[in-house]
């Protein structure tokens, strides 16, 4: 929890730094970066264009970006109670805290301007300054259809308008989509689905790059990774039986539905073996 709080508490106090000791702003390296990178491909000119608007793609959108993207760790969550091995709720904590902490400094150290920058300003593009509010960019439109100005004050009102590089919007759905992904795989699917929704719906709403969005799943990864040996721990201790049930058989324990929930094998998980017979990964049968 100290990683999720000192993200928070950093991104609402980022306006109070002085601009003085404040890094210049990248407003043009990230466009460049991603022509460099992307651009010069067919597929790669497709994802980043928005050739067609419509208000069903607008709410589309917005379903992920401005609503699902702030339950879905609460409901990752969630799930990983009830289904992961006991422990595991606690890496995705970390994981999740440690991933936005890396964001948001980076944010601090390294600012740069989304595409809606120039959409706004225009080019050539003027040099940024703190004192510029943020955009709601696409989300302006989706202000329109539900009659509100809720996004557009929000984002004006960010504190920390310059930091579009790593996208933790995208950090957000990979680190979901690798905690789930690896204990159900239906949730791989689910997941997986989300995580490229929730791409789509970036750059539809001239929020973030492609590189942004590949590096949060970076930064989602490396997080993930540094946590390998606890997750492993705590599988092997569940495994063992020395961590007792996940939470969708405890809540049942003493009650007359209990016996609907017992484990069916020696614990809630199957195992997917390898040729070799070799432990290959733990998959919840949800």
């Amino acid at each position: 929890m100290i990683f999720i709080l000192a993200w928070i508490l950093t991104f609402k106090n980022a306006r109070r730094i002085s601009p003085n000791i404040r890094p210049h702003i990248h407003v043009k390296v990230l466009e460049r970066r991603d022509a460099q990178i992307f651009g010069y491909t067919p597929l790669g000119l497709f994802l980043q264009c928005t050739p067609y608007l419509s208000a069903p793609l607008d709410v589309f959108a917005w379903l992920s970006y401005g609503v699902i993207h702030f339950v879905s760790p609460f409901l990752c969550a969630a799930w990983l109670w009830f289904f992961a091995p006991p422990g595991i709720v606690g890496a995705f904590a970390w994981s999740f805290g440690l991933q936005n902490c890396l964001g948001i400094i980076t944010h601090l150290f390294f600012p740069t301007a989304a595409p809606w920058y120039g959409d706004q300003y225009g080019y050539p593009l003027p040099p940024g300054n703190y004192s510029m509010p943020g955009s709601s960019a696409g989300l302006v439109r989706v202000d329109k259809v539900l009659g509100t100005h809720l996004y557009e004050n929000a984002f004006k009102a960010s504190p920390l308008v310059f930091g579009a590089f790593p996208s933790l919007h995208g950090a957000f759905a990979a680190c979901c989509f690798l905690f789930i992904g690896r204990y159900s795989l239906k949730g791989r699917y689910v997941l997986g689905f989300y995580l490229l929704w929730q791409w789509w719906s970036t750059m539809y709403l001239r929020h973030h790059w492609r590189i942004d969005l590949l590096s949060g799943l970076a930064y989602a990864g490396f997080a993930f990774t540094l946590l390998q040996g606890f997750i492993v721990r705590k599988e092997h201790e569940f495994e063992m039986g020395l961590s007792g049930q996940p939470a969708w058989q405890r809540l049942w324990r003493g009650t007359p539905l209990e016996h609907w929930f017992e484990a069916k094998d020696t614990h809630a998980f199957d195992k997917l073996v390898t040729d070799d017979d070799e432990e290959d990964t733990l998959v919840c049968p949800v």
